[in-house]
């Protein structure tokens, strides 16, 4: 319905808007990893960092992703119970 498609939207864009406040090292592993699917060896490579600096930036940003998106997580359960398969791969995407 045109009420929770405008919610998913305004959560959409509060995540985006989330991941562009994170530090510019962070974002960086973030996105490789958690938007387009990279393995955290083959990120390190491209970066030249350890994979262990790549595990510590992708903690890194999964706590600030959850600190700036608490004020959503009740909006996120709320999506959830209505489209489960979705909102999953985003729980999961935000670890």
């Amino acid at each position: 319905n045109t009420e929770e498609y405008i919610l998913y939207s305004e959560l959409q864009d509060h995540i985006k808007k989330a991941i562009n406040k994170l530090p510019k090292a962070q974002k960086e592993v973030f996105v490789l990893s958690r938007i387009k699917g990279i393995k955290y060896k083959e990120i390190a490579k491209k970066l030249n960092v350890s994979e262990r600096t790549v595990e510590v930036r992708i903690s890194q940003s999964l706590k600030t992703l959850r600190t700036l998106l608490k004020d959503f997580f009740l909006l996120i359960a709320v999506l959830f119970v209505r489209y489960k398969k979705i909102l999953f791969s985003l729980w999961i995407f935000l670890g």
